[in-house]
């Protein structure tokens, strides 16, 4: 299926959309300590190296997010990385920092078709889907790291509505259409 890049790339919005509110506030909260790390990962000492400035610009945003999947994610797609489950908070599973580094690699491969074949296996409710449906996908695709990515499920139904979401995103994300 094609999710129709060329088409998104003539179709900017006008004018900018605002910058991520969420994100920034954020920052400013890890940099006062009002934030603090879960021993998982550590969050907030993350947050105080992301350059704030960046944040309201589209080229400040594209050299943020090329190299950093994290980055991507909180920048365009914050509203997926929380839920009831977490309290509303973002916070990290050890699945969730494994893919991030591995994703790390995907920016600088070789080009090798071979070079990324993963498999990944953890419990319900513990992000799979955000992460390498939806998340993942969009940060290569706008950073044009990789042409295709083959992802499968177990059902049609399910495979449906994971495309869907992802669809949603290109169609509806202010900002990453933008950018």
């Amino acid at each position: 299926m094609s999710l129709g890049f060329e088409i998104l790339d003539a179709d900017i919005v006008e004018p900018p959309p605002d910058p991520p509110r969420e994100l920034i506030d954020l920052i400013d909260l890890a940099k006062t300590g009002l934030i603090s790390d879960d021993g998982m990962f550590p969050f907030a000492d993350y947050l105080r190296t992301l350059d704030k400035e960046k944040l309201f610009t589209r080229e400040g945003r594209i050299e943020l997010t090329a190299n950093d999947p994290l980055a991507f994610a909180l920048v365009y797609l914050a509203h997926h990385l929380q839920s009831k489950t977490t309290g509303n908070e973002i916070t990290f599973a050890q699945l969730h920092v494994q893919l991030l580094e591995d994703a790390k690699s995907w920016s600088t491969g070789t080009g090798n078709l071979r070079e990324h074949r993963d498999c990944y296996v953890a419990p319900r409710d513990s992000g799979k889907t955000t992460w390498l449906f939806l998340i993942l996908p969009l940060w290569v695709a706008a950073h044009e790291y990789f042409h295709f990515i083959a992802a499968y499920s177990d059902a049609i139904e399910q495979a449906r509505i994971h495309l869907a979401t992802l669809r949603d995103e290109l169609e509806t994300n202010e900002l990453l259409r933008y950018d």
